[in-house]
């Protein structure tokens, strides 16, 4: 998943805009690329062309993590600085480890029986 911050902030504002080369370029994944059996054809091609462009464009490539900053290196050639990894956030005020009762709780207002995902 290829994401521009500049591109979103632009497609809420009501207009698409060209991507601005001070903007970041957010890469989750090379999944188009690496494993493109699992992909849409017509969207891999998409993004593969796009993503290599907008590389050339941008002045930082910000990876989720790790591995994915190390994959971005290797298969696009990319300078080591230009690429910094900035792993996404949850709110830990919503999204925690809930309790017996709670689960309980939701499990009978849904109908859930036994263990669940």
């Amino acid at each position: 998943m290829v994401w521009s911050w500049y591109l979103y902030l632009s497609k809420v504002r009501g207009h698409a805009t060209r991507l601005q080369p001070s903007a970041g370029l957010v890469i989750f994944d090379l999944s188009y690329e690496l494993h493109r059996q699992y992909s849409d054809e017509i969207n891999a091609k998409f993004l593969s062309s796009g993503v290599r462009r907008s590389i050339k464009k941008t002045k930082k490539v910000i990876a989720i993590s790790e591995y994915s900053r190390k994959e971005l290196i290797e298969f696009y050639g990319i300078d080591k600085n230009k690429v910094i990894v900035a792993t996404p956030a949850t709110d830990p005020k919503l999204f925690y480890r809930r309790g017996g009762d709670e689960i309980d709780e939701v499990k009978r207002k849904y109908g859930i029986e036994g263990n669940y995902i």
